[in-house]
């Protein structure tokens, strides 16, 4: 059963949601414009108004399955929702649909910590928005705000919990390594 729960978190992560909004609603492939990434941000520089509907989309896909497979009882451990949540920002990352070149996994990574650690969704919103407004680089907000969040595991859950977040982190974190090439270059591009 939980296998089977495993594959279904992937496959719904995998759903590419800023492609496919962006295919159907602005007639256009995420993947040829701006940053050629498959996420909210790279949507916003396409299409302002969608990007928040693919936010909430890729945020949603894992924060409803990890809810639900908690609310009713059908994963038990917060170790074994890690494990979901850790498939689901592999999905979104690493998508079948696409060839597995999906987007940088930021949402659906707050989609895993908001049915399970309240205060770590706080300091990732915190951290977040005051890297974004002293720098407005989208990405070193969401680096930041990842690292900010592992440190608050490490102090508030147990060291599998911490350990399973480390690993989504530091796949989220290798995603941005071209953010953080550009950012050391001081050629990464702000969202204004």
């Amino acid at each position: 059963m939980f296998i089977a729960i495993l594959m279904g978190a992937y496959l719904l992560g995998s759903i590419p949601f800023a492609y496919i909004l962006t295919k159907l609603m602005a007639k256009r492939d995420i993947r040829e414009v701006g940053s050629k990434n498959v996420g909210a941000t790279n949507v916003f520089r396409v299409n302002k108004g969608l990007a928040g509907l693919v936010l909430l989309l890729d945020i949603a896909k894992s924060a409803v399955l990890i809810y639900s497979l908690k609310e009713y009882d059908i994963v038990s451990t917060k170790e074994e929702l890690c494990i979901v949540g850790l498939l689901s920002v592999l999905g979104h990352i690493y998508p079948i649909w696409l060839k597995f070149k999906g987007g940088k996994g930021v949402a659906t990574g707050i989609g895993v910590i908001i049915p399970l650690n309240p205060l770590m969704l706080c300091v990732f919103f915190i951290s977040w928005l005051f890297t974004f407004n002293n720098t407005r680089y989208a990405s070193l907000s969401s680096i930041v705000s990842i690292i900010a969040t592992m440190i608050v595991c490490y102090l508030t859950e147990s060291g599998v919990v911490a350990l399973l977040y480390t690993v989504q982190s530091i796949l989220i974190l290798f995603k941005h390594r071209e953010n953080i090439v550009r950012l050391i270059k001081r050629e990464e591009k702000k969202v204004i």
